[in-house]
């Protein structure tokens, strides 16, 4: 049993920000070499890999995966301009779903129907089903050697623009030196990634952007599958790394918060000393005009680069609506005291 490490880091970054680095280390701790066959990355609905950097094959393989699917895009494209029967095919396809549909949730009671379906996730398998048929009539390319058989069999013999004819040529191109630099021709599958030696390791850097709530942190949890084995020996093994991810609210929602939170603390401020004395309630009184201006730029300002201080270190871990709406108050309570001091430090 081979002894191998896999470990999964977060890393420094800009904790406002939604696209995070991970770095993904494999260490072989073992005496004989592995051979890593697949590194898997699971993200949650919504997020994206933007980037793989690393020194392996790991990105040629990728960039593989990505032109040919670039390819079948553009052969498909081709067939629906040039083959009425393919696009008949796929429209006959797209119209009986939408026929499913809308039979089902027909009638006074349609809006209910559909909101019943979305929420028992009916709506979501008729949609599945519809993209399983589409895929049925598709053509998929896997390696260059599809690739030449459709351009000499479609591509080449067809009546497009020429544009598209080169376009396809050129990428094919780019599909083969990709093949060529994983080593293995067109069997992609019998390249490992890179092979690891005793007391080394591999890394990769992924850049993953992830979707944002308005006003609450999201956690998401990314995992990575890796698949390996001993150099010389068929069993495959298989390890995950996961990693818990808190991405912070948009920053423009918790801006606006702060802003607004700003003009409570103003009033907060002008509010208790009036009760105190008993009396009465004016509203010039309460926001004065240019203390008011004031607080909320200095709220616009402060909750925006408060990480560059050592002020609310802790308000860092859990940014939210509720942190913007601290900063705003205080910000609003102590907006006089601020202003005399940065007088004082200006000598005005």
């Amino acid at each position: 049993m081979p002894k191998v490490d896999v470990n999964f880091e977060e890393q420094p970054a800009n904790f406002r920000e939604r696209e995070v680095s991970l770095k993904l280390v494999i260490k072989n701790s073992g005496s004989t070499p592995i051979e890593i066959r697949a590194i898997s990355p699971r993200l949650p609905d919504g997020a994206t890999l933007l980037e793989t950097k690393d020194f392996s094959l790991l990105a040629p393989k990728t960039l593989h995966t990505e032109l040919c699917g670039q390819l079948t895009n553009l052969t498909n494209d081709v067939l629906r301009i040039t083959d009425q029967d393919f696009r008949a095919r796929l429209t006959q396809i797209q119209k009986e779903s939408m026929q499913a549909i809308i039979s089902e949730v027909s009638g006074w009671l349609g809006f209910f129907k559909i909101y019943f379906k979305m929420l028992s996730g009916r709506l979501t398998r008729t949609f599945e089903e519809t993209k399983v048929r589409e895929r049925a009539v598709l053509l998929k390319i896997e390696n260059s050697t599809d690739a030449e058989s459709i351009f000499g069999g479609l591509i080449q013999t067809s009546t497009i623009d020429e544009a598209l004819k080169t376009t396809f040529v050129l990428k094919l191109e780019k599909l083969r030196a990709v093949e060529k630099e994983l080593g293995k021709g067109t069997d992609i599958e019998a390249a490992p990634i890179a092979t690891v030696e005793p007391d080394s390791f591999l890394s990769a850097t992924y850049v993953i952007r992830f979707p944002r709530n308005w006003l609450n942190p999201s956690q998401f949890g990314v995992s990575i599958e890796t698949t390996y084995e001993e150099h010389g020996k068929p069993a495959r093994h298989n390890q995950i790394a996961t990693k818990l991810i808190s991405i912070s609210p948009s920053p423009i929602a918790l801006t606006a918060v702060a802003m607004a939170s700003a003009v409570l603390g103003v009033a907060l401020k002008h509010l208790v000393p009036q009760a105190a004395s008993g009396g009465t309630f004016e509203l010039t009184h309460i926001l004065p005009g240019a203390e008011l201006a004031g607080g909320v730029i200095l709220a616009l300002v402060f909750f925006n680069v408060f990480e560059f201080t050592n002020l609310l270190t802790e308000l860092r871990a859990t940014l939210g609506w509720r942190s913007a709406l601290l900063v705003g108050v205080l910000s609003g309570l102590g907006s006089d005291r601020i202003f005399n001091a940065i007088k004082a430090l200006l000598g005005t």
